[in-house]
């Protein structure tokens, strides 16, 4: 897809969007499913946009911690910078973090007001394939944004034996902590607490 430029990616993106009216996931085309409900010339025009695609150029790119949701973004198929996904709304945080959610970002942006350096998406002590949404010197922060769905709350409880089985605090966010502001005050407390330095205002 385009001329082997970060240009030609960006704007081949956006004309593959144009032709299908939908956002296109990283690798569309190689799924059985991609061209259902398309007309025939849809189709070819689909077609003629894929031969050109550049998979090479398309590596270089996130090889320097670019995504696909950045050539989406770049290329004027995600306007307002955002996409909604099964997990949420994916969008970035002030610090250019990727967030999964609002409820992420809003995390993301206070520790980066607070200047508090933080890692994003940590793997979880232990051999264990599960990863925090925040780490913030040795203190695992979790935003529980989809509490109350007896599979998301299985694993949370899962991760909160975890931490404990391993002595790694954890601080526990959920979506009415954000809702009543409640969540600003924790942080601080449960980060003081840690020893963590808090800054900015």
């Amino acid at each position: 897809m385009g001329v082997g430029t970060r240009e030609g990616v960006c704007f081949g993106s956006a004309q593959l969007a144009q032709a299908i009216e939908r956002v296109p996931h990283k690798d569309f085309g190689f799924g059985l499913t991609d061209l259902h409900g398309l007309s025939s010339e849809k189709r070819l025009s689909v077609f003629n946009l894929l031969r050109h695609r550049d998979e090479e150029q398309l590596q270089r790119l996130q090889g320097y911690g670019r995504t696909w949701f950045d050539v989406l973004v770049e290329a004027g198929v995600l306007p307002d910078g955002s996409r909604m996904t099964a997990r949420g709304v994916q969008c970035r945080a002030e610090d250019g973090h990727m967030c999964f959610s609002i409820g992420e970002k809003t995390i993301d942006d206070l520790l980066f007001r607070w200047a508090i350096p933080h890692l994003r998406e940590p793997p979880y002590p232990g051999g264990t394939s599960m990863r925090g949404d925040f780490l913030v010197e040795g203190v695992f922060i979790e935003y529980f944004g989809l509490a109350g769905d007896p599979e998301y709350d299985a694993k949370s409880r899962k991760k909160a034996r975890v931490l404990k089985s391993k002595g790694v605090p954890m601080i526990a966010i959920t979506p009415k902590d954000l809702a009543t502001g409640r969540y600003i005050a924790k942080l601080k407390k449960c980060l003081e607490k840690a020893g963590v330095s808090i800054g900015g205002s």
